[in-house]
């Protein structure tokens, strides 16, 4: 695990937990990315390499659980089961990319027996709520946007709340919340987060997790 500066302006903020295969090229990159944007804040945050480790060091302290990989479905049930009690007691999660596992449909607010069909057609991402100051409405897009490349629409519950959708579809879940108890999960149907172009809607995403979380103001666009 690694382990940045301590947060300076508040330093009982519990660490940020994030979940990386050191052996998948998205998560790496997504993670990275999410390295570089948290250098300005100064977050404390944990990196965990579930390559090497399966056990995931969740604990009362604990703010935010950030998956960046796929291969999370690797971890048993003992793991996974933790991390349900973490969000049923109101923790709260971001998946950077869904996942097609179904032990992990009930977390991302999947179907159940979803067939997990990828729609390779979607491109663009569109505010539908502002998850910061400007952002409803806002639309990340050009001839250059490439396909999302996840789960089809059909594959949510009624239950999801979008925050955002594709430009080309907006009927097509881009960003959601599923709650888990008392808990919150934040979910990137997203296979681009690893575009420099959208490292301040990460970056905007865990502010919108960690709302009590003092910051200073930095363009990480």
């Amino acid at each position: 695990m690694v382990l940045n500066k301590p947060l300076n302006a508040q330093n009982e903020i519990a660490p940020i937990i994030i979940l990386q295969s050191s052996s998948d090229e998205f998560s790496v990159e997504v993670t990275n990315e999410l390295i570089e944007a948290f250098k300005y804040p100064e977050f404390k945050y944990e990196i965990m390499d579930i390559d090497k480790s399966q056990n995931i060091p969740i604990d009362k302290k604990t703010n935010l659980l950030i998956n960046t990989s796929s291969n999370i479905t690797s971890i048993d049930d003992i793991e996974l089961n933790k991390i349900i009690d973490y969000l049923g007691k109101g923790g709260k999660m971001i998946f950077f990319g869904t996942v097609t596992d179904e032990r992990f449909a009930y977390i991302q607010g999947i179907k159940a027996g979803a067939d997990y069909n990828i729609d390779q057609t979607v491109r663009g991402i569109k505010g539908v709520e502002n998850i910061f100051p400007g952002y409803k409405g806002m639309e990340f897009y050009s001839n250059f946007s490439i396909p999302h490349n996840r789960l089809k629409k059909s594959s949510f519950t009624d239950q999801i709340r979008v925050l955002a959708t594709g430009v080309t579809d907006e009927d097509y879940p881009i960003l959601y919340e599923n709650n888990i108890g008392l808990g919150t999960v934040l979910v990137f149907n997203s296979y681009v987060l690893y575009e420099k172009d959208y490292r301040g809607l990460m970056f905007s995403s865990v502010i919108k997790m960690l709302p009590h979380l003092p910051y200073r103001n930095a363009n990480v666009g």
